[in-house]
């Protein structure tokens, strides 16, 4: 007697004998797949791979109007990245002012913690036209391991453009129906209402705090200063030590600020991370520049929000210092390196 090997193999195909109407559906049901993923891909064209790939729309349209410039060369002399203090804090008019650089562009962006940058910011950094001048302006307790870090950090994380970074599999960059949701928004601005996708940030990328209406400087709130761990994270350091390292290969200057704070020199944590910063210039010589503005002459208790955050006329004046700061680097070429080993 004779035993097929298989249920799978073509003899027991064979034999099922499946009805015409089930071939008919089959076919049907593949020329209907195909047409949608074509079509999507029709729709979704002049989004291009990226824009939708971000979780919050400001931060897609503040990123890829950047990755849109530095593509077609016309990449901003001086580009800040980092989280919200450099959001908050940093004016880029008020720079361009007293720097005497017209070109600057903010990429900084709430909660763009290290993972977040890393993610989102080294890859824009990596390619297309170089800028001349990054500038990172950073919260030093992002580099510590914190819960509260993490939960702030996972709004500025892409899943997809962290995946696509660890070379993990995503459904989406193979099938663009399974990307019709997450660029919903991106559909109708382009197609339903003509809206242009790539847009400049509101100045520049500077977000700035308002202060309440009536608040009087001299009623600012006392100065109190924090007690944070000291205990950073290596792994969160190592992305300091990547952003130099695409400093060095794309031949850019990079000049990471410790910026102002309302316990000035007490708190701990800048001060620590201004160590460390130190350590790391003293090895990078040329490309790496630390500022140490964690005290401005002009800049009270008043003319902060909290802590770390200026209020919009704090922030102007900060900018404006920093201008003068960097305009005095770009100038001499030396970069203002008295600690370098080499």
């Amino acid at each position: 007697m004779k035993f097929r090997s298989s249920i799978f193999s073509s003899e027991a195909v064979r034999s099922v004998n499946m009805p015409r109407d089930w071939w008919a559906t089959i076919v049907l049901l593949s020329v209907l797949l195909v047409g949608a993923e074509l079509a999507a891909r029709f729709v979704l064209a002049p989004i291009g791979n990226h824009l939708w790939a971000y979780d919050s729309t400001a931060l897609s349209r503040s990123f890829e109007w950047y990755r849109h410039l530095s593509e077609n060369e016309a990449t901003p002399t001086v580009v800040v990245i980092g989280d919200s203090t450099g959001a908050r804090n940093f004016d880029p008019e008020s720079f361009a002012e007293s720097s005497s650089i017209d070109s600057v562009y903010s990429l900084a962006r709430a909660g763009n913690f290290p993972r977040a940058l890393q993610s989102n910011t080294l890859p824009l950094l990596e390619n297309g036209q170089a800028p001349e001048i990054v500038i990172l302006l950073q919260w030093p307790g992002s580099l510590r391991d914190d819960p509260r870090t993490d939960q702030i950090e996972a709004g500025a994380v892409s899943s997809i453009l962290e995946a696509r970074l660890t070379g993990r599999f995503m459904v989406t960059d193979y099938f663009h129906v399974a990307r019709l949701f997450r660029a919903r928004s991106y559909l109708v601005s382009y197609w339903l209402r003509d809206e242009d996708l790539l847009q400049p940030p509101q100045g520049n990328g500077f977000s700035p705090f308002i202060p309440p209406v009536g608040a009087d400087p001299a009623n600012a709130n006392p100065i109190v200063i924090p007690t944070d761990s000291t205990e950073f994270s290596d792994k969160r350091r190592q992305v300091i030590r990547e952003l130099m390292a695409v400093a060095e290969q794309r031949d850019f200057k990079l000049i990471v600020i410790v910026g102002p704070y309302r316990s000035g020199k007490k708190y701990a944590v800048a001060n620590a991370h201004l160590e460390w910063l130190r350590t790391l210039e003293a090895e990078a010589c040329e490309n790496l520049v630390v500022v140490d503005a964690r005290e401005v002459d002009g800049i009270g208790p008043g003319d902060f929000r909290d802590n770390a955050h200026l209020f919009i006329n704090g922030a102007n004046r900060f900018s404006s210092h920093l201008g003068e700061l960097v305009a005095d680097i770009r100038e001499t070429n030396s970069g203002a390196n008295p600690n370098c080993a080499k």
